[in-house]
Order: structure tokens, then sequence, then C-alpha cells
């Protein structure tokens, strides 16, 4: 948790990490992968446009996978259209950017919304069905306890009079015993 939330602090940071790029530097190598200007001619512009899109995107994605709700598949659709918009960036060849990146991912949010409807139905069909099983669970306990009282108010009621005949020093004992408990 301490590291999700040291990641969540420096968004903002991260947001504005273009900044400190100098106009020189013309590509980043890593051990594993390079970037470069990504067809934008300096590295620093496309570092504009990439960096604000992936700190929009990590706390979207951070998000998602520690909600435990049916609701977080809602968050699929801004994470879809930003990864869209990412795609658009990475690929060199692509000439127009933020514009048609929706209408690609039309079809992926189209089938969230239907996945979306159909996961709400589901999800309010077992909130009602939960809440009559509560409600029968509860009227079955006060049933229970209700016929536990009457059943122990009729032996209270049976031993009262049989310990009124009586007339030892027992019987004024507890005589006085369930009057005490009455």
């Amino acid at each position: 948790m301490v590291f999700i939330g040291l990641i969540l602090m420096l968004i903002p940071f991260f947001h504005e990490v273009y900044l400190l790029i100098p106009d020189d530097i013309e590509f980043l190598d890593f051990y594993f992968f390079r970037i470069d200007d990504l067809g934008f001619g300096r590295f620093d512009v496309a570092m504009y446009y990439l960096v604000p899109k992936i700190a929009y995107l990590l706390p979207l994605l951070l998000w998602f996978f520690m909600e435990k709700s049916w609701w977080r598949y809602a968050l699929l659709s801004p994470i879809i259209a930003y990864l869209f918009q990412v795609a658009s960036i990475l690929d060199p060849n692509q000439f127009y950017m933020d514009e048609i990146e929706l209408y690609k991912a039309a079809y992926l949010l189209a089938i969230l919304a239907i996945l979306l409807v159909v996961l709400s139905k589901a999800a309010y069909k077992q909130s009602y069905f939960l809440a009559l099983y509560t409600k029968i669970l509860r009227q079955r306990e006060l049933y229970i306890l209700k016929n536990r009282a009457e059943k122990r108010d009729i032996s209270f009621k049976k031993r009262w009079k049989q310990l009124q005949n009586t007339t030892g020093k027992d019987g004024k004992k507890e005589i006085e015993e369930l009057q005490v408990l009455k």
C-alpha cells in the first residue's frame, strides 16, 4: 500500500517530467527497449504528448485493479480511450493525434456498455435475493425465538400452578424464585 500511495503522490510530478528533458536528447536507451522521437522530430515534444497520457492512465489502472466491486468495469472506458491515444502517439506513421481514437475504440466501448448493463442487472438481482434471504432468515429467527418463549411461558405457568398448590417450604422458596424471575 505504501508503494501505491507513493505512486499516487508522484503522479503530478510525473505529469510535468517532460519539462526536465533537455532539447539535445534524441532518444532514451533502456536495457530492453529504446524510446526515440516517435515521429515528432524532437524527443522532448514526443514526451510532451506521451507522458501526460500515461500520467492519466496510471491512476485509472491502479483504481481498476484495486477495486473489487462490479462497477469497476466502468473504469475500462476511459482506460481504453487512453490506451488508444497512447497507441496513436507511439505509432510514428500516425499523422493525426487525439482525433479518431475514440472512433477506433467505439466498438470496444459499445461491448463494454452492454457488459456493464448485464453486470448491473446481475448485481441488482443478487442484492435483491440477498436482501430477501436476509429477511427470511430474520423472520425464521423471530419465529423460533417466539416459539421458545411461548414454550417457556407455558412451562412457567404450569410450574407456577403446581407450586401454588403445594404447601411445603421448598414450594414457597420456588414460588419466590419464580416471582423474582417473572
